[in-house]
């Protein structure tokens, strides 16, 4: 009988604190079954999803409303780490408390992924490329394939200007008045700048280049398929004139890198290894990278 009493008291004062804990606002009794169980990361990712911005105040309020055993100083900490992590970041001005909000990810990714595809492009690239394909780099008539002039064109224009960048950068920023350790960092600086040819977006870029090309064909291709249709000088005009779509664009790049594959099969093969590579890579490895060298990642 006393055994049974004891267990009889034991489940009534869990069944009060069970009751103390959900007796709140029917709002914030939600907010607790839903984030009680969730990690600090969890939980505070949830509160700026929820208020887009929050002050470490807001943030450890939060946590003490739903009965979290965490102190403010363990709030901050963690804050800090996901600040550092670049999961979030400090958009307060200088000398006033920091405010936190959600860095995009999506951007994040995107720069990471950009960068661990130059790397290891740049890193795989092959050192003794076959004859033949080497030979389709050349200036090709007017009854080839229109992509295969394009690409050659391309090649040519592109990559004569890496060259003479390369060339120049021996001359441009060394001297004899620096050691060969400064020297060497003033060249890699140099050529950090100097090879990223798509961070001035006014300047004729590679893809502006490329693009360029792109948006002649598909003015070519829809006028063809078009001009027995369309008899009306003014009316040809106006389509031309059309937005081309980012679907028009994935198209044709499509078809270009279709000819590309089959003009310079070993080159391609190399590059779609690489490719495999970066998305079997250590995900966590490549953004810690990225993390600690924020310089190589260009806005």
């Amino acid at each position: 009988m006393f055994i049974l009493f004891t267990i009889v008291n034991k489940i009534d004062l869990i069944n009060q604190d069970f009751e103390k804990t959900t007796s709140t606002k029917k709002g914030d009794m939600r907010l607790h079954d839903r984030k009680k169980k969730s990690n600090p990361h969890d939980f505070i990712m949830n509160f700026l999803d929820e208020h887009k911005t929050g002050s470490l105040n807001e943030i450890f309020k939060e946590f003490q409303k739903v009965g979290s055993p965490y102190s403010k100083v363990a709030v901050q900490k963690r804050l800090k780490k996901m600040e550092k992590d670049k999961v979030i970041k400090n958009i307060a001005i200088e000398k006033k408390h920091p405010r936190y909000e959600i860095i995009d990810t999506a951007e994040f990714k995107t720069k990471k992924d950009a960068y661990a595809f130059k790397d290891q492009i740049a890193a795989n690239i092959i050192t003794h490329p076959n004859r033949n394909e080497l030979d389709m780099i050349k200036e090709h008539t007017d009854d080839d394939d229109d992509n295969k002039k394009i690409i050659s064109e391309l090649i040519f224009q592109f990559g004569i200007i890496s060259l003479y960048t390369c060339l120049a950068s021996y001359r441009r920023n060394i001297s004899p008045k620096y050691g060969i350790e400064k020297n060497k960092k003033l060249h890699e600086l140099w050529l950090r700048n100097a090879m990223s040819f798509e961070n001035n977006k006014k300047a004729m870029t590679f893809s502006k280049l490329f693009n360029s090309k792109l948006v002649i064909r598909l003015c070519e291709e829809a006028e063809t398929k078009l001009s027995n249709k369309i008899k009306k000088e003014e009316d040809r005009e106006k389509y031309k004139s059309k937005e081309i779509t980012q679907k028009d664009f994935k198209k044709a790049s499509k078809d270009l890198e279709k000819t590309f594959s089959e003009m310079f099969p070993d080159w391609y093969d190399n590059f779609q290894r690489s490719e495999r590579v970066i998305d079997t890579l250590a995900n966590q490895l490549m953004r810690r990278v990225c993390i600690d060298h924020p310089e190589y990642l260009l806005e």
